[in-house]
């Protein structure tokens, strides 16, 4: 429901999801699609809340698949932009400073 079929986003091809652990965040997103993608993500506010995250407090992000340093700003109710391979995905690791 939070990021419904778009010129950047297909729910059919694409799947996004958040975890946290500690002073870890992870924006885990898949491309079952048999093309490359460019995605854009949308990170409703409410994630932010529930991992009560201030996003001014994000030090830096990198994918854990490949070592690629990836953009650490993420903003309420916007999106994140994101290359995937096909059939590939990324895990974008986010720290958080105290």
């Amino acid at each position: 429901y939070v990021n419904p079929h778009t010129e950047h986003f297909n729910p059919d091809k694409q799947f996004a999801f958040m975890r946290q652990a500690g002073k870890e965040l992870l924006l885990i997103v898949t491309n079952f699609d048999d093309q490359d993608v460019e995605l854009h993500v949308f990170l409703p506010e409410n994630v932010f809340a529930y991992f009560e995250i201030d996003e001014t407090n994000i030090t830096s992000a990198k994918d854990l698949l490949t070592g690629e340093k990836m953009p650490k700003e993420i903003l309420r109710n916007t999106y994140y932009s994101i290359n995937i391979k096909r059939y590939n995905a990324r895990i974008v690791k986010f720290l958080i400073k105290n």
